[in-house]
């Protein structure tokens, strides 16, 4: 993801990855397919998106009792795929249009290797474009979730979505030792522009017992902030992005200073 990340931010791009909490943390595998059905996907997303946003997701699919089906998700706001071409797109050696391969280079080898990977794994993938719509695996018996957390910025996009299977690692102990901190019913307030990052913000909030609310910007902010002071249920923090259209984070940090 680091690397992908470097290079998304050289073309101006929004990267964001996020790792559900329902996810196991130690689990046996195949890490080499893994990274490279993952390098692939999202080294096609680069490539292929001039605008907007790269958003990997890794979710709990099906608990299979000693073993768990885990879910990966790659989406962007790129150029999309043509409905008429996505059932080709895992063939070997097949981009979306001819005109791509003249524009952005390439070979289409890429995902017809991630299908095959996904198969060795013991799971299956698909596509969908646009992106904002329910994606289906290739077989028919599974489903994601609307994919309706990304931004409009950009072009249609594409979602690729594939499974793995997993053994759960049983018998060992974490490596560091946890500290207990309670943070249940913590209050915070969420303010970012950007939707896939508030929602990314928003589940891990959730998932450690706070009870967070979200906001599009500094103004809308100022507004929440300023209903729960009258109702008498403050925030006890705020996280804010800092560069936001209207009102950045400095801003609303001022002027909340100076309604204090």
């Amino acid at each position: 993801a680091d690397s992908i990340a470097h290079k998304a931010d050289e073309k101006g791009l929004e990267f964001m990855s996020y790792l559900s909490p329902d996810v196991p943390s130690r689990l046996i595998g195949d890490p080499g397919r893994l990274r490279q059905v993952l390098v692939n996907l999202s080294g096609n997303a680069l490539k292929f998106t001039n605008d907007g946003e790269i958003y990997i997701k890794g979710e709990l699919a099906e608990d299979l009792g000693d073993k768990v089906k885990i879910r990966f998700l790659v989406k962007d706001t790129g150029i999309g795929i043509p409905k008429g071409k996505q059932a080709t797109i895992f063939d070997s050696f097949t981009q979306a249009d001819g005109s791509t391969t003249r524009t952005y280079g390439g070979t289409g080898l890429g995902t017809t290797i991630s299908k095959q990977l996904t198969e060795m794994m013991g799971g299956e993938i698909g596509v969908e474009s646009p992106a904002d719509r329910n994606l289906k695996l290739e077989t028919h018996n599974s489903t994601t979730q609307p994919l309706n957390h990304s931004t409009r910025i950009g072009g249609p996009g594409s979602a690729f979505s594939f499974t793995a299977v997993f053994t759960k690692q049983k018998g060992e102990k974490a490596l560091l030792p946890k500290e207990e901190i309670d943070l249940s019913n913590l209050r915070v307030l969420v303010v970012d522009d950007n939707q896939t990052n508030r929602y990314i913000l928003m589940e891990y909030l959730r998932a450690w017992g706070c009870l967070p609310v979200e906001a599009m910007g500094g103004k809308e902010a100022l507004s929440i902030l300023k209903e729960s002071v009258s109702s008498r249920e403050p925030f006890n923090l705020i996280l804010t992005d800092f560069q936001m259209p209207e009102m950045g984070g400095f801003d609303l940090a001022k002027e909340i200073r100076a309604t204090e």
